[in-house]
């Protein structure tokens, strides 16, 4: 399977082999914000209203789309 980032009205931003690696982008890039809902969980991110991640087969037919949640981030990550 392979992950695509999509931009609405824009089309694909990123692919990426790893449902974590288009994670990665997003933060990087600042596409994402997070919530805290408890002091004694790692916070979780919210992708940005104007993406979302769709999941692609490997011979490139659309699975999924608009995951727009990461339950909880990585611990090594907050």
């Amino acid at each position: 399977m392979r992950f695509g980032l999509h931009c609405h009205g824009e089309g694909m931003v990123v692919e990426c082999p790893t449902m974590d690696e288009v994670w990665i982008y997003v933060r990087e890039n600042g596409l994402c914000s997070e919530e805290i809902y408890d002091e004694e969980l790692p916070p979780r991110r919210i992708l940005n209203p104007k993406y979302e991640i769709h999941t692609y087969a490997t011979d490139g037919e659309l699975i999924a789309m608009s995951r727009t949640r990461l339950s909880y981030a990585p611990s090594e990550e907050w």
